[in-house]
C-alpha cells in the first residue's frame, strides 16, 4: 500500500512538473510573439 502510494505522489510531482514545463513553453512563446509584434 504504501509503496503504491509513493508512485501516485511521484507521478503527481512528474505532472506538475511536465506542466510548470509546460507553461514556461507558453510564456516563453508569447513573449517571442510580443517581441515579434512589437519590432
Amino acid at each position: 500500500m504504501a509503496r503504491k502510494k509513493a508512485v501516485k505522489v511521484l507521478r503527481k510531482q512528474k505532472k506538475r512538473e511536465n506542466i510548470q514545463r509546460f507553461t514556461q513553453k507558453q510564456n516563453i512563446g508569447r513573449a517571442c510573439l510580443t517581441a515579434t509584434h512589437v519590432a
